[in-house]
Order: structure tokens, then C-alpha cells, then sequence
């Protein structure tokens, strides 16, 4: 496609089958354990499954999926509470505010356990109850409202007379600030909803929960943003910090003459005397690592920039925005390059009286050209 990236059909296989639900026709972010409805929340918030979220690694959970589960959550008489585990940057405002309201209203008691809830993801976990950080590098807050606008020169906007800033040129002042009035009435109704969840002012949202950034574990507890902390702290506890209630730490004790004496965990002693849990962390360990690889691998061979994806899978990289920028730069430029050689050898064949090389046209410009054709006749709404 002209962006460089053509999807073939056993990635649109994969992410199909990570979108639907199961066969049971449960959402795939819902998991029963005995009388707890577990609700993963990961990777990009969207209303609608997205096919880039789950391409570059960072993973999706819909909208529509978090409601699902809980609707089901609400409706099963066994489930007595359910627990959000959240791992998310954030996401889109479309369909936020339904889900916020769908966690508002749930009945049953409700918690959060987040190592990252930023953002969107933030304002759910906020409204969902109690939320506790799994360690001291768990980040939470970015607590705001963007729009990333890419100017090209080539495309110009006219708007009708009455209707000026229906196409803001963002390149101006004016239109800088048609942009940030409606991005400020969004955040607006963003804060309201996180004050309501933590039982606090938008006023105190606003001004002490980090004004857009993010802010990690210990920090976000002082703030008032979660409540707790799970696992052990990483160094001494500041009596400034007032009166903890984070979990003790995991240790091993034992009877010797008469005295307790105490042993930390370690992978060792996990093995031993967990071996069921040693499983778990091996094995979800194995598969963040394969999803970790398979992301690079995947953007390296679309892109064809196979050397930064090695680079990264040698690194231990994760899928960040700028080795995402890397792919798709390479990417765009690829489809320069093919499409810059198909012009000289069709131009080539002409001067020689030859019959032009045929450009077969993949189902992207086949829509392009649909979309051309109805422009003419047609002004958006």
C-alpha cells in the first residue's frame, strides 16, 4: 500500500483471532477465578480493535471489550468481585467516557492492580476503585488531552463560509487555539471523572497529580493518586512519608533455637518452595519475550529494515516510539524507492517504443482511486 506496508493475510489472521472473542464468546481480556472476575486492560484504548496497536507490540484492549467483561462480571451471580489489572499508556477519547460510566455503575465490589495506568487508562483505573501499585516503578498520571496534527504543503483545506474552524490551520495561532479549546473542554470532563473517582477536586487533579506527566509509584501514593504499593521497598522509607500501607515484603522464615530469622526471596527459594508460581513467572516471562521479538521481526520484514530489529531483539529493546519511527521511516522510504524504480522502467520502456511494465495496484490504491472519484462530486460533512 502506499505507506509502505502491505498486510498479509496470516497477520490479519493473528490479529482477528486476538480481537475476537473466544469460543465461549467470552472477551478475551476476562478471566474467572473462582468468585473474581479478572479484566486485563492493555497495550493502546480504542474504541475499536486497531491493527497498528497490536502490529508494533505495544498490544490493544478495546472499549467495548472492558464493558463486555463487566457486563458478564455483573451479570453472573457466582462472580463476587472483580479485579482491573492495568498495563497501558492510554488511548483514545472515543468510547472512554462510555466505559468510564460502565465501571461507575458497576455493582460489585471493585480494584485496580496497575504497573502502568497513564492517561485514559488512568482515568479508568481512578473510577474503578482502590488501585495499588505491583512495585515502586509502577507509573501512573499523564493526565491530559492531545492531537498530533502531520502538515503537509500540498493539501490545502476550505471550509465553508459559516464554518471556518471546521479545518484550523494548526500552523497559525487561530488555529492553535480552535485545536486547544476543544482539547481543554475534553480535559474538562477527563478531570471531572478522575476527581470523582478519587473522592477529590478537579482543582486538586489540576494542580497536584502531575500536570501531565507521569509519575512513578511512591510519588503517585504521596499525591493521593493510588493507595498503595504491593512488593517490597526498594530502599529505606522516608518517615516524611507519613504512615505506609505497603504490603510486607515476600520472605521465607524459620525456627532456629528458639528465634525467627528471616531469608528473602529469591528466584532459588521461589522455585523450591512455589514451584507452581516459578511456572507461571517462567512461562508468562517466555511469552512477553516471544511477543517482544516477533514485534521487531515483523516490523523489520515489513519495513525492510531488518537491521534495526536485530539490533533491538540483541538489546532487549522494547517496542518504544522511536525505534516506531525507525520502521516506519524505513518503511515509507522503501515504497519510495519501488515506486521511483517502477517509474524509470516505465518510462524507460516507453522511450524505447516498448510496451509499459504493467504496476499491478494492491486493494489500498484501488480505494485511493474510489475515494478521488467520489471527492469530485462530494464535499465532507
Amino acid at each position: 500500500m502506499a505507506g509502505g506496508f502491505v498486510l498479509k493475510a496470516e497477520q490479519q489472521l493473528q490479529h482477528e483471532e486476538r480481537s475476537a472473542p473466544t469460543a465461549e464468546g467470552m472477551p478475551r481480556n476476562l478471566k474467572i477465578a473462582g468468585d473474581v472476575a479478572e479484566i486485563r486492560v492493555e497495550g493502546a484504548l480504542t474504541q475499536k480493535p486497531d491493527f497498528f496497536a497490536w502490529l508494533f507490540g505495544g498490544g490493544n484492549t478495546t472499549y467495548q471489550q472492558i464493558q463486555q467483561a463487566l457486563a458478564i462480571a455483573a451479570a453472573d451471580p457466582t462472580i463476587k468481585r472483580a479485579v482491573l489489572y492495568v498495563d497501558s499508556p492510554g488511548g483514545h477519547v472515543h468510547g472512554l467516557f462510555d466505559c468510564i460510566a460502565a465501571l461507575d455503575a458497576f455493582p460489585k465490589a471493585l480494584s485496580v492492580v496497575a504497573s502502568q495506568a497513564c492517561s485514559a487508562a488512568y482515568s479508568l483505573a481512578s473510577v474503578a476503585g482502590k488501585i495499588e501499585g505491583t512495585n515502586e516503578a509502577a507509573e501512573f498520571g499523564s493526565i491530559g488531552v492531545a492531537a498530533r496534527y502531520f502538515v503537509s504543503d500540498n493539501v490545502v483545506d476550505v471550509t465553508s463560509t459559516e464554518a471556518p474552524n471546521k479545518r484550523p490551520d494548526v500552523r497559525t495561532d487561530e488555529g492553535k487555539a480552535v485545536v486547544r479549546k476543544e482539547l481543554d473542554d475534553i480535559h474538562d470532563l477527563f478531570v471531572d471523572a478522575i476527581a470523582h473517582g478519587r473522592s477529590t477536586t478537579a482543582d486538586k487533579v489540576n494542580e497536584k497529580f502531575g500536570r501531565g506527566a507521569v509519575v512513578l509509584a511512591r510519588e503517585a501514593k504521596k499525591l493521593g493518586m493510588i493507595d498503595r504499593i504491593a512488593k517490597a521497598a526498594l530502599r529505606p522509607v522516608d518517615p516524611a512519608d507519613g504512615p505506609s500501607e505497603e504490603s510486607d515484603p515476600i520472605d521465607a522464615s524459620a525456627e532456629v533455637g528458639g528465634a525467627a530469622t528471616e531469608k528473602n526471596m529469591d528466584i532459588e527459594l521461589l522455585k523450591k518452595q512455589h514451584p507452581e508460581v516459578y511456572s507461571a513467572v517462567l512461562e508468562q516471562g517466555v511469552a512477553k519475550e516471544r511477543d517482544r521479538v516477533t514485534a521487531h521481526l515483523t516490523l523489520g520484514d515489513a519495513s525492510g529494515d531488518m537491521k534495526t530489529a536485530i539490533a533491538a531483539i540483541n538489546d532487549g529493546a522494547e517496542m518504544t516510539q522511536t525505534i516506531t519511527a525507525k520502521y516506519l521511516a524505513a518503511g515509507i522510504n522503501r515504497a519510495d524507492r519501488t515506486a521511483r524504480q517502477t517509474d524509470s522502467e516505465t518510462a524507460g520502456a516507453a522511450a524505447d517504443n516498448a510496451k509499459p511494465v504493467a504496476v499491478a495496484k494492491d486493494l489500498g490504491d484501488e480505494v485511493v482511486a474510489l475515494m478521488e472519484s467520489e471527492r469530485k462530486g462530494k464535499v465532507a460533512v
